[in-house]
């Protein structure tokens, strides 16, 4: 996907032509006015279908190429994949927030649901944790879910534990036991023999909840602005997108 701004006249004329134009009413007053637009959530959902947050501003005029990696904060003792490189995207807005333990940070989002000429690939981790529980086993990403109706807290006696799994392993397979002698408690899915690792692709214990989707390439997604759990505060370079997207916007009073 690489959305630059100047093919958006093109995209909208090709593929959108039912869609709303630009209100003309929207000009340089909401630059003037940058950082006191916002727009809910929701609405940007029903624009894009990937996001992603960062504390930080990572780009200069507005897009960032993002690039795969293993993050550091993966949940190895749980057996979450820690060797496939990838960009971490959510659906939602408040997953990508929850998914960080954090209330705000920077938005990007990317594959318009207005065009089909930018979509993203991607490895949807929740349907690849029924294949997790089949092949590993079925406590794989168990007790990541609020018990009582969200008022009982996590139920940590079903999670699953790496190191269990390896060291009820090792005694019948020699690498396995290589595994368990080199790292001891705190082996990872990286550290085991490839037949046992790559059960591991793909696999988030939390995907039920964070509902987290991969791409495995390099991602160009748009700043949008600072977002909150319910709304954006859009930046100049979000508000010029979304002009261009022929989306409505409205100061904050």
């Amino acid at each position: 996907m690489k959305l630059l701004l100047e093919n958006w006249n093109r995209f909208l004329k090709e593929d959108f032509n039912r869609q709303k134009r630009p209100d003309p009413d929207i000009d340089a007053k909401h630059y003037k006015h940058a950082g006191k637009i916002s727009v809910p959530n929701n609405k940007l959902e029903a624009i894009f279908k990937v996001f992603h947050v960062s504390d930080l501003r990572l780009d200069y005029d507005g897009e960032f190429e993002f690039e795969p990696r293993v993050p550091l904060g993966a949940l190895t003792g749980e057996g979450e994949d820690n060797f496939t490189e990838r960009v971490s995207l959510c659906s939602r807005i408040h997953q990508c927030l929850s998914a960080k333990g954090s209330y705000g940070g920077q938005l990007y989002a990317g594959d318009s649901k207005l065009t089909s000429k930018d979509d993203i690939p991607v490895v949807r981790t929740k349907v690849e944790l029924r294949r997790c529980r089949k092949n590993i086993d079925p406590s794989y990403g168990q007790g990541h879910k609020w018990a009582d109706g969200g008022h009982g807290g996590y139920d940590l006696n079903k999670r699953f534990k790496l190191d269990k799994w390896v060291q009820d392993k090792a005694d019948e397979d020699d690498g396995m036991a290589y595994a368990w002698n080199g790292y001891g408690s705190g082996v990872t899915p990286a550290d085991l023999p490839e037949k046992y690792r790559r059960l591991f692709y793909a696999c988030v214990p939390d995907a039920e909840e964070s509902d987290e989707l991969w791409s495995l390439g390099h991602v160009d997604l748009f700043h949008i602005g600072h977002c909150k759990n319910t709304e954006t505060i859009l930046s100049d370079d979000g508000v010029e997108l979304l002009r261009h997207m022929g989306i409505n916007l409205s100061c904050k009073n």
